[in-house]
């Protein structure tokens, strides 16, 4: 990170997890008006095992929208054996569950007290992470390492579209800007898993319907 910070990188796309950010890494993130995007679910399968991931999956996925035929994949051999590779890895950098959740908060509350913006996002290549409802748990993480809810919404859609020079059009409700929304049945602000529940999208302003949480 402080390579890349230091050769003028504008922003961390991936946490830090083996080490507790310093004052330098702090300092080069502001002076490069540089953003952290986490990933802290990137590392959670190899870290908690096949079995335990597909349980937690399971368990945020209350709603059964991810069709069980996805989750048939990972128990196919190509899957097992990559995860198997991934935890071969994460063992070689003595990264455990204990350190990567002591680590990765420490860091992310050094960077949101220093003002440095903060992106919500996954990692799509990794064994295990699911598109859609990994990004809704990345989102949950961030909540339970300390930002507020309004402040992971904000990560996950503002401060994303910022980063991405797009928060002229999206990131925001506002007139003029793409129509891209979603409608839930209870207040995220309340409760951050609230994001799961889904009345409506409604995408470049077709509005669609989504079943009721069950």
């Amino acid at each position: 990170a402080r390579a890349v910070l230091t050769a003028g990188a504008d922003g961390l796309v991936h946490g830090i997890f083996d080490a507790h950010c310093d004052a330098e890494v702090l300092d080069l993130m502001k002076r490069n008006g540089a953003f952290l995007e986490e990933t802290a679910v990137a590392p959670l399968p190899a870290l908690l095992g096949l079995d335990e991931w597909r349980r937690r999956l399971h368990a945020f996925d209350d709603a059964n929208r991810v069709p069980a035929s996805t989750y048939a994949l990972l128990d196919a051999p190509e899957t097992v054996a990559s995860l198997a590779q991934s935890e071969r890895a994460v063992r070689a950098l003595g990264l455990t569950k204990e350190t990567f959740e002591q680590v990765s908060r420490a860091n992310l509350e050094a960077v949101h007290a220093a003002g440095i913006p903060i992106v919500i996002g996954t990692d799509s290549a990794i064994t295990g992470v699911l598109p859609g409802v990994t990004t809704l748990l990345e989102v949950k993480i961030a909540v339970e390492q300390g930002l507020a809810p309004i402040e992971a919404i904000r990560a996950a859609t503002l401060e994303a579209q910022r980063v991405l020079g797009r928060d002229a059009r999206s990131g925001t409700i506002e007139a003029g800007k793409d129509a891209d929304l979603i409608l839930l049945y209870a207040d995220p602000l309340a409760d951050i898993g609230n994001l799961r529940r889904l009345k409506a999208v409604i995408q470049a302003g077709t509005y669609m319907d989504v079943a009721a949480p069950r």
